[in-house]
């Protein structure tokens, strides 16, 4: 019995520096631990076996590579097996750890499945569709900030609500030009994918634009409920709420 909580204290490690535990891996991770639990070599420094959600790799001698062709990590994919040279790896340090936290490199394989999708021409008509609508939208919700900012008179609890939701589709569509840029221009260097940090900002910020401007148009509903129920004669609105809802609830 010892020696199977053992096992599993060791296997829960086993992960490339993930924080889940061994139980709380899906049936393919816990899997691949388990098939290269009793192959581990034990006799050198080695980076654990770890599961990296698309492919199980197996423990691998500090100094060396772990390589797997794209088509075997995409095995959905048959078309891939036409390019045998385009490979995923990952890279086992001389102190037996991961690499860069444990990333693995899927950029040849992206590579090969972009142009694989791209060939066909629809994700192009997308990524223009795309970028031009962002760029009209922008346009249009530029002028109508303006128009409330600009004329004070209109100045109203209303007015609050909806400059509140087109700030909010102002940068959703800002950060959608930025994304479909590079794709529209056919750029492939000196990016925001050359930079790690700033693509996950404008990840993070699409996906907040994205749920404020949501929660702001339910904020939009739960006003307008509100004036016509409950608060007929009441001038004020609790904007703080708003707020919370609007983009506070955003972040969660």
């Amino acid at each position: 019995m010892d020696d199977v909580v053992k096992s599993l204290s060791l296997l829960s490690t086993m992960q490339g520096g993930r924080d889940e535990s061994f139980l709380q891996l899906p049936p393919k991770g816990r899997k691949c631990l388990l098939e290269f639990w009793n192959s581990l070599p034990l006799d050198a420094v080695y980076c654990n076996a770890t599961w990296d959600t698309l492919y199980c790799w197996p423990a691998t001698r500090a100094g060396d590579t772990a390589k797997q062709s794209c088509a075997t990590v995409f095995s959905d994919l048959p078309d891939l097996l036409n390019y045998p040279d385009a490979v995923a790896y990952r890279e086992c340090d001389l102190s037996g750890s991961w690499m860069r936290g444990g990333w693995t490199n899927y950029s040849q394989c992206l590579t090969v499945i972009d142009h694989q999708v791209g060939s066909s021409g629809v994700v192009d008509a997308v990524r223009y569709i795309t970028f031009i609508g962002a760029l009209l939208s922008l346009l249009t919700l530029t002028i109508t900030i303006f128009i409330f900012t600009y004329y004070r008179s209109l100045e109203c609890d209303r007015l609050r609500v909806h400059r509140n939701l087109v700030v909010a589709l102002i940068v959703r569509f800002l950060v959608m030009l930025v994304l479909t840029e590079p794709f529209v221009s056919r750029r492939q260097t000196h990016t925001y994918r050359d930079v790690d940090w700033l693509c996950k900002t404008l990840l993070a910020l699409r996906m907040y634009a994205q749920m404020a401007s949501i929660n702001w148009m339910f904020v939009e509903g739960l006003f307008l409920h509100s004036r016509l129920t409950s608060n007929v004669f009441d001038s004020g609105a609790p904007f703080t709420l708003y707020y919370f809802i609007g983009w506070g609830e955003s972040l969660s």
